[in-house]
């Protein structure tokens, strides 16, 4: 897909770029103009940054912008909504700037300039390395890698629709979304914990795991808690299991070897008609992680399935980049060890058909 130029320019005070750029016809702001803009904080913008994981320095409130395949073939067939390149994307009014990865035409950030300039978004290009901005602003700067390593994935509202087979062998048919572009998409949906993914698998974060009353009301009585600091809260009620997986949301923290454990954790309570709760502190990425690889295990799903299915359940996820490369490495020694293709899926029916199921197994799992 080729960039259409020519739409809806920023009033940034621009300068235009060389006609041999690639981007001819774009509007274009350079980097002293950014650091005034940036600095002087006189209308709300978002700053999305192209460029290639690590590279330095990077703007402070810039947003780094990481696609995995799933939304990068979005991206090229233009099915993609904006809040799933960026959550802050949720209103077309916001100004966007985009420091790009290279000046071709066929360059992610040119990509995401054409999907934004069709869903009547107001982009500039800063035509400027990062360094010129460092130099001239280095408080609006920073030489560290660690900053904002996010995969900007909330709020997809473009899930493929398919039919799966459960391991009962019923078929059950995910609702299916028009590809087609809405431009009433952009507005963010609150995330209500907590979400209800399966009928016994619950997600959530820290003021859900210390709501005794939500807890009994959802009937769950099994608990992950996926950080290293957050309490047990009713560890010393003997009507609740805890499972802790004590890791930080930083690219220091290794989930993956903690998979099969939770899995086992969650299928217990399953197996005893019990709900689980898995939170982080936000549940948005820790917590998330550990759901998406229950999904790919029990059901044997790809990554992308169980992305797409979760993303159906709640608008708001984003595993950072660590994490989603661990479940990456996961899907392939989970299909290399069985051989099989993603065609042999069984997610699970929508939870939205199963709300019952967990209130009625309140009895039999009351003494657990």
């Amino acid at each position: 897909m080729m960039m259409e130029l020519g739409h809806k320019s920023a009033s940034f005070s621009p300068s235009d770029l060389a006609s041999t750029s690639g981007f001819s016809e774009l509007t274009a702001i350079n980097a002293e103009q950014l650091a005034s803009i940036l600095l002087s904080q006189s209308f709300d913008c978002t700053v999305l940054d192209c460029r290639p994981p690590g590279t330095l320095p990077t703007i402070r409130c810039a947003h780094p912008i990481f696609l995995p395949t799933v939304l990068l073939r979005r991206l090229n067939n233009g099915t993609i909504s904006p809040t799933s390149i960026s959550p802050l994307l949720c209103d077309a009014d916001r100004k966007v700037i985009i420091v790009p990865d290279s000046m071709q035409t066929n360059s992610l950030a040119a990509r995401i300039f054409d999907t934004l300039v069709r869903r009547h978004y107001t982009v500039a290009l800063l035509n400027e390395d990062v360094k010129v901005l460092a130099d001239i602003s280095p408080e609006l700067c920073t030489e560290s890698v660690m900053k904002g390593l996010n995969l900007n994935i909330l709020n997809m509202r473009d899930a493929i629709g398919k039919k799966v087979a459960t391991k009962s062998g019923v078929v059950v048919e995910l609702d299916q979304e028009s590809a087609t572009h809405d431009e009433n998409r952009h507005r963010r949906p609150v995330a209500m914990f907590p979400v209800q993914i399966l009928p016994y698998l619950y997600l959530g974060n820290m003021e859900i795991a210390k709501n005794k009353e939500t807890l009994q009301r959802y009937n769950i009585r099994y608990v992950i808690n996926v950080t290293s600091n957050l309490p047990n809260y009713f560890k010393d009620d003997t009507g609740y299991n805890y499972l802790r997986i004590a890791v930080d949301d930083t690219c220091s923290h290794n989930l993956i070897e903690h998979f099969p454990t939770a899995i086992s954790f969650i299928e217990r309570a399953r197996e005893e008609k019990c709900a689980v709760l898995v939170h982080c502190l936000a549940g948005i990425s820790r917590s998330v992680t550990i759901c998406l690889a229950y999904l790919m295990q029990a059901t044997h799903s790809t990554l992308e399935q169980a992305f797409d299915f979760l993303l159906k359940q709640n608008g708001a996820i984003a595993p950072n980049f660590h994490f989603m490369g661990q479940l990456i490495e996961f899907e392939r020694n989970l299909f290399d060890s069985t051989g099989n293709s993603s065609s042999t899926s069984s997610l699970p029916p929508s939870s939205t058909t199963s709300a019952n199921s967990i209130e009625s197994s309140s009895t039999s799992c009351s003494s657990a």
